[in-house]
């Protein structure tokens, strides 16, 4: 049970490290007199930083304790977190947000992989589906804890707000986080990746995972300028229409847990599929009637944000158990992959943005509509019901 909450209380973590200072981007644009190509590398070099140290992350961890992993990263994190709280400058805040996305990627990366090390892959859909509603929750009260704390503390108490949480996490990770023998045979190089990239079962899932989930990211990322600059919404109005997009997202994991146990694994997958297909109709909608109210863009993303919580939940489990002894490097490499796309993403729409949802709409409806294309094939590959 203690694992179970400290890994869960890691996952927050990992969900409110990006959402809690996003509704303050429009202040740290102003003090530090930024661009928003500037602004937005504050999110996209903390997800380059994520990629690069989960890879390793993940090989060390299959190679050593995973224990030592995660503490050592916290405590990475911690320091970054300590520079972005006391930063006078645009350089030390970048500094900063680096070492928080080396930090965070390893205890990012492996509460999957505590998760599967302990459980079968049946109890791990159920596990996984909790983690991701608590991530979700996370996600959901961060901007709005963010938006209050900005209002009252400024835009740096969100940063002393992560600096406590991963004390918190520290401290459980040191008492309750077990010990376990590793394969010493593992090498550290980018090698090791090699056994995962040959594998197209692996790339297939890793594929389709990620592009279900990187329009959310990339939403999030832009959504500031969007509805506080374009769209004229308030600090307090924003923190809701976020913190809704993934409540939604979190109550989505908890009924699609009950879904699937209810009327079975894939007939919950596919009603997932459904919601995600009438999520991209309505964003073509919306961008061919050209609706600027903020409700109703809204509206259209809380329908992928319930959506995609089933197919995600179903397909992380079986990815990890696709290949012996790689589980932390495929969890590093999974979620590599979607920072990496992330990151694009969110270069491409705010290189092209112009005041409209269009550039934004787009870049969804093209991921989303290739991650229902791919999960289809899975599943005439019968790669996932096949035992069902």
């Amino acid at each position: 049970m203690y694992l179970v909450i400290t890994v869960l209380m890691i996952g927050m973590l990992a969900g409110a490290e990006l959402d809690i200072f996003v509704p303050s981007f429009p202040e740290i644009q102003a003090q530090f007199h930024l661009s928003p190509f500037m602004t937005q590398l504050i999110l996209s070099l903390n997800f380059i930083a994520y990629c690069i140290c989960s890879l390793f992350a993940g090989a060390v961890s299959d190679k050593y304790d995973r224990r030592k992993v995660i503490i050592i990263s916290l405590l990475i994190f911690i320091f970054g977190s300590i520079l972005c709280s006391l930063a006078q400058n645009y350089g030390t805040l970048l500094l900063g947000r680096v070492l928080q996305g080396f930090g965070i990627a390893g205890p990012s990366v492996l509460g999957y992989v505590i998760i599967a090390d302990e459980y079968s892959t049946t109890k791990q859909v159920y596990l996984i589906g909790l983690m991701h509603g608590l991530i979700a929750f996370a996600m959901s009260a961060a901007p709005v804890f963010g938006s209050q704390i900005t209002c009252y503390f400024g835009w740096r108490g969100n940063f002393v707000s992560l600096l406590i949480f991963a004390l918190i996490c520290l401290i459980l990770s040191a008492l309750f986080i077990p010990t376990k023998a590793m394969k010493p045979q593992v090498t550290l190089s980018l090698k090791a990746y090699l056994p995962l990239l040959r594998s197209k079962k692996l790339m297939l899932f890793t594929a389709t995972l990620c592009l279900f989930m990187v329009p959310y990211w990339v939403f999030i990322g832009i959504s500031p300028i969007l509805y506080r600059k374009d769209l004229g919404v308030s600090l307090e109005e924003f923190g809701f229409y976020q913190g809704t997009l993934a409540a939604i997202f979190a109550i989505g994991s908890a009924l699609g847990s009950l879904l699937m146990k209810r009327i079975g694994l894939k007939k919950a997958f596919f009603i997932g599929i459904s919601m995600c297909s009438a999520h991209v109709i309505a964003l073509c909608c919306l961008m061919v009637l050209d609706i600027k109210n903020p409700l109703i863009i809204t509206s259209c993303m809380a329908i992928a944000s319930a959506g995609v919580a089933i197919p995600i939940n179903t397909l992380y489990p079986h990815a990890l158990e696709i290949l012996e002894n790689t589980k932390g490097r495929a969890s590093a490499f999974i979620s590599g992959v979607r920072l990496i796309i992330s990151s694009v993403g969110l270069w491409l729409v705010s290189s092209t943005y112009n005041s409209t949802f269009v550039p934004i709409g787009l870049w969804i409806v093209i991921t989303m509509s290739l991650a229902i294309i791919l999960s289809l094939v899975l599943v005439k590959q019968e790669a996932i019901f096949s035992n069902s």
